[in-house]
Formats: structure tokens, sequence, C-alpha cells
């Protein structure tokens, strides 16, 4: 897998600002622990949707994850 494949084409965020919500959903996900990691990534998936501009952006990379993760 390519970086251009695994992540989105447009990225509004900076590196630092990436790296540092990126450390917060790691730290979030050992905090909740195994058990209820499923419930955490669906609660804030539907979140961060409800927050987003663009279905269309939203439908394009739930279907890029996906395919990465069927491995095509």
């Amino acid at each position: 897998m390519t970086p251009t494949t695994a992540l989105p084409t447009e990225i509004t965020m900076s590196a630092q600002d990436l790296d540092l919500t990126y450390t917060a959903l790691c730290n979030a996900l050992a905090s909740v622990g195994e058990a209820q990691a499923q419930s955490f990534l669906a609660m804030l998936s539907l979140s961060l949707i409800a927050h987003s501009p663009s279905t269309a952006r939203v439908l394009t990379l739930i279907a890029q994850a996906e395919t990465q993760c069927l491995g095509q």
C-alpha cells in the first residue's frame, strides 16, 4: 500500500496536527480497550461523518478504507 492510496487526496491538516490527532486516537483506543474499540471507532466515525461538509467525500473515503481492508 502506498501513501497515495492510504491517505485522502486532499489533506487539510499539517503534519504536526495529523500526528497530534493520530496520537490522541491511539491513546483513546488504548484507554477504552480492545473490547470497546469497535464501538469507539463507530461512534467516532459517525461523529466525523456528521461534521463533514461533503457526502461524496465521505463515501469516497469509506470505499477507500474498505478496499484497503480487503487488500484490493
